[in-house]
């Protein structure tokens, strides 16, 4: 079944689309396939072709089919003029109806881009690394100086301390965290490049992205040691 490109415009409007039609389809058919694109009325619109050239075959018969209009030899294209009453013009979408759902029901549907992205955490939803300081804002949002945290680190048990400070670090990228742990799992004072950023013993701080910070009631570790 050969197929045809339409090359479809709106009351000789100079913006067009194309469409492919089956040869066999009959001009009723193809008009009510043209509602959907045009907004004209399949018993009102009339169809002028033309070939492919832009010369003009002439008005629709609905006893034709489509392919009765291709210029034998020709290409199997055509140029298809739709006038008739409530025609709209191909790029202009004021009388289309949107489709509008609030952030609140849209994130309830399983069937959403978004629910894609968190299931397979793509985007925004992916998960952060330690090199990672796109959301470094997004994390730190809800950290004040002060807070009980832990920290986990890949291939490391969780660390609890307390956060000290929340800003840059030198001239490395993104926001960094200090905290003073609760045990000497650390790797410095609080110093960082011979700056003092916090107080604390040696191997009680250090500096890790935000994403590797949990506040909360985090209650120090009683490690039987003493």
């Amino acid at each position: 079944m050969a197929q045809i490109v339409l090359e479809i415009q709106t009351n000789n409007d100079e913006n067009l689309i194309e469409r492919r039609f089956a040869s066999e389809m009959t001009i009723p058919d193809l008009k009510n396939r043209l509602e959907l694109i045009t907004g004209a009325s399949a018993s009102e619109m009339e169809l002028i072709f033309r070939d492919s050239s832009g010369n003009l075959i002439g008005p629709h018969d609905d006893s034709k089919c489509l392919g009765d209009y291709l210029v034998p030899g020709g290409e199997l294209r055509l140029r298809l003029n739709v006038t008739g009453p409530n025609v709209v013009k191909l790029d202009d979408l004021s009388g289309v109806q949107k489709f509008e759902l609030d952030d609140e029901e849209y994130s309830k549907r399983s069937d959403s881009v978004r629910a894609f992205k968190m299931k397979n955490k793509l985007g925004r939803f992916a998960a952060s690394t330690a090199g990672d300081d796109s959301n470094d804002d997004e994390c730190v949002e809800h950290m004040k100086l002060g807070d009980r945290c832990e920290v986990t680190v890949k291939n490391m048990p969780p660390r609890r301390g307390c956060i000290m400070y929340i800003g840059k670090l030198g001239t490395k990228p993104g926001i960094f965290v200090g905290v003073r742990y609760d045990e000497p799992w650390g790797k410095n004072n609080g110093t960082f490049e011979n700056v003092r950023y916090f107080e604390c013993p040696p191997n009680y701080g250090s500096f890790v992205k935000p994403n590797l910070v949990k506040v909360g009631d985090f209650p120090e570790l009683n490690d039987g040691l003493e």
